[in-house]
């Protein structure tokens, strides 16, 4: 956890994974999360144990870098508003510069509007999904965090960085194929009642899986996001069997 982080989130479909475990291991599943969030580094030698928590463990990591990087967006923007030395003031030791604060009472018509601009301006930046040089960013940064396990698993596809593609969605203007790619990787409980409704052995479904992903790397039109990704597969391997 980051410094002077007291919480963390848990998403509501982490439920279809723990129903599926014994209540046994749901205590044991819950323990280890809190010591991981606690920076207790905790390891287990249960298999079972170790599959639940490895998509909550991602998640968690996704959530924490995008914590951070909030704090230090929101830092700067502190820092340029307020941070604004007068021309005519000076410090006392020539080193230490004197933060003016504004005057809402008195502010002109100009300021108001920089501020509104500023504003403006931070609320696009901020909106990773709708700008394509921040998501670039982001996804640069969080590519490189990835572990090793899944960076070994993209390369088995070809792809050594970050694939942007635009969905033209309003709410997501664009995609990462390496995001949602992640996400499929990640998704244990999906992928076993995909295999239970469609009557496959792990085999098979890996199989399919992964002529449907090279499908998807290798044709740029594609642009899923994760949900239509695991619907499109589901309908392409109905029409395989």
């Amino acid at each position: 956890m980051a410094e002077n982080k007291k919480s963390f989130m848990l998403y509501v479909d982490l439920i279809h994974t723990v129903k599926k475990l014994d209540k046994s291991k749901v205590g044991e599943l819950f323990i280890h999360i809190l010591e991981y969030v606690n920076d207790l580094n905790p390891v287990t030698n249960d298999l079972i144990i170790e599959i639940a928590f490895e998509p909550i463990k991602q998640q968690l990591k996704r959530d924490l870098r995008k914590y951070e990087d909030t704090c230090k967006k929101n830092k700067e923007i502190a820092e340029k508003r307020w941070n604004k030395v007068p021309n005519d003031t000076k410090s006392t030791t020539g080193t230490i510069t004197i933060p003016k604060v504004p005057n809402d009472t008195k502010s002109t018509d100009n300021d108001n509007d920089n501020d509104n601009d500023n504003d403006n301006d931070n609320d696009n930046d901020n909106d990773i999904y709708l700008n394509i040089e921040n998501f670039q960013k982001f996804r640069n940064s969080e590519f490189e965090n990835l572990d090793q396990v899944l960076k070994n698993k993209l390369k088995s596809f070809g792809i050594t960085k970050p694939i942007i593609r635009n969905t033209n969605n309003a709410n997501r203007q664009y995609v990462d194929v390496v995001e949602i790619l992640v996400y499929i990787f990640n998704s244990i409980d999906w992928s076993y009642t995909t295999m239970k409704n469609l009557d496959l052995n792990e085999e098979r479904f890996r199989a399919f899986m992964r002529d449907f992903i090279k499908t998807y790397v290798s044709d740029s039109s594609l642009n899923y996001d994760e949900s239509k990704f695991q619907g499109h597969f589901v309908n392409w391997v109905k029409k395989k069997i």
